[in-house]
Order: C-alpha cells, then sequence, then structure tokens
C-alpha cells in the first residue's frame, strides 16, 4: 500500500512530504524501488515484510528474516554530501543515531564503510546503487532475527546480531522502524545545508580498537583513521606500510 509520509519521530527532522510504500513480500526493495522510479517521485521509500531475493554488497545474497527491516529509500543525487563517497558514513550514523534510541549507546558502533555493529555483531547492512538522477539507498536491520551467516564461500561474514537480543526498551515493529528510518534519510538528504561534518561525526562512532579482516585475503589491518574522500586508512596487524581501502573489503 502507498501512503504519503512526512512525520518524522527521530529528532528534530524536518521532512518533505514523500510516498510510503509497504509490501508484505517482494524480490528486492531495492529493485522494488528501481522499478517505481517512473511512477514515483524522489524521494520515496519501499519497504516489505519479506523478501525472497535480497542482496548485500558485490551481489552477495542478503539472508533476512521475518519481522526484520527491508528497506529501500530514494533520494536524489544532489545531496548535502560534499561528495558522493561520503554518503554511506553519514547513512551508518543515521541508522546508529535512530537505533541508538534501543540499547546502549556504546554497544553500538559503526564499522567502515557500510555496516553497523551491535556488540561486535552486525545488526544494520547498507547498500547504494545509482539509478538515472537518483541514489538508492538500501537498509537492513535484524530487528528479531540475526541471520545464521556462512564462514566459508562467496558469502560468508561476520557474526549477526538482533536489536532484540540487546534492547532496554520498547521494540517497534519492522513497518514502524522502517519508516522511521526513512523519515531520518530523507531529512538529511533534503536539507539544503551542505553537511560538512560526516567525518568527524562517523569517526566518534567507530571502534578504532578492533584489527579488521580482509574479506579475501582474511589479512588483519588495524583502522588508523578516516581521509578526506572516505576512504580508510590502515596498517597491517603484522607490519607493513599502511595504505588505504577505497572498496568494502572487510568482514
Amino acid at each position: 500500500r502507498s501512503v504519503m509520509m512526512n512525520d518524522c519521530k527521530i529528532g528534530n527532522c524536518i521532512v518533505p512530504q514523500y510516498e510510503w510504500l509497504w509490501l508484505e513480500e517482494v524480490d528486492s526493495t531495492m529493485d522494488e524501488a528501481r522499478r517505481r522510479m517512473a511512477s514515483f517521485t524522489v524521494p520515496y521509500a519501499v519497504a516489505a515484510g519479506r523478501q525472497t531475493n535480497g542482496r548485500g554488497t558485490r551481489g552477495r545474497t542478503w539472508n533476512d528474516g521475518i519481522g526484520n527491516v527491508k528497506l529501500t529509500v530514494a533520494i536524489p543525487l544532489a545531496l548535502p554530501a560534499p561528495i558522493l563517497t561520503l554518503v554511506p558514513l553519514r547513512i551508518g550514523t543515521i541508522i546508529h543515531n535512530v537505533l541508538s534510541q534501543y540499547v546502549q549507546l556504546d554497544s553500538l558502533r559503526l564499522k567502515w564503510p557500510n555496516d553497523v555493529l551491535l556488540d561486535q555483531g552486525k545488526v544494520a547492512g547498507i547498500l547504494l546503487e545509482i539509478e538515472g538522477q537518483a541514489l538508492l539507498v538500501g537498509i537492513g536491520v535484524n530487528l528479531l532475527v540475526a541471520p545464521s551467516i556462512p564462514t566459508q564461500g562467496p558469502n560468508h561474514g561476520r557474526m549477526s546480531t538482533a536489536l532484540k537480543d540487546h534492547a532496554n526498551t520498547t521494540l517497534p515493529d519492522a513497518k514502524v522502524l522502517a519508516q522511521h528510518l526513512s523519515d531520518a534519510v530523507i531529512s538529511w538528504a533534503t536539507s539544503s545545508n551542505t553537511d560538512n561534518n560526516i567525518i568527524t561525526h562517523w569517526s566518534g562512532l567507530a571502534d578504532w580498537s578492533t584489527p579488521l579482516i580482509l574479506r579475501d585475503t582474511n589479512e588483519q589491518v588495524i583502522p588508523m583513521r578516516l581521509l578526506s574522500d572516505g576512504r580508510l586508512l590502515v596498517r597491517p596487524a603484522l607490519g607493513g606500510p599502511e595504505r588505504t581501502l577505497v572498496a568494502e573489503y572487510l568482514l
């Protein structure tokens, strides 16, 4: 069902009226958002109770569960971020802000460039795709179910966790939480003010003390700092020269 939304419940955000579509089942909210491009006006959001063909970064299968958030928000490419490569970092801080209402704040951290961790387990992920003059922001949140993540093979990754296993207050259902996330993303995306605080804000919410693991080689690296374009400077845990990461290499 498609309705018009403009009721932001997170912080002091100001949200323009936008199209909100909730489906009980869909192949992928990202694909459905792309199909709606011809009939909806950006910004808009598509969420679903169940996905039959969800995907993550690099085309990997996205394992979700009944009761979890599956959401895609279509926003204009003309964004407050100074450069596009900073957008996943800002989306991460937005998700962090929304989820922090329900768990102990210091248990929720960000992992470069597109994950939200809760007590070291992955609780949310981000997928960005460009379609015409719009940016499609895919957000998945493990609200009730922590999907089983393979430890080997092309879809292997970090262990997952669910928000309900850490919550210190009553949780909304997936539809309501998806609406709150949509409001917050669209509020930021439609702001007329240039967002120059992304690097500082993200860095303050990240866990810099835990080594990261490169997905393709299983090498451990130590995160050092973000560069101005959002790349991550790291050094090998076993020694060696510092280098920058420019894509989603990490578990």
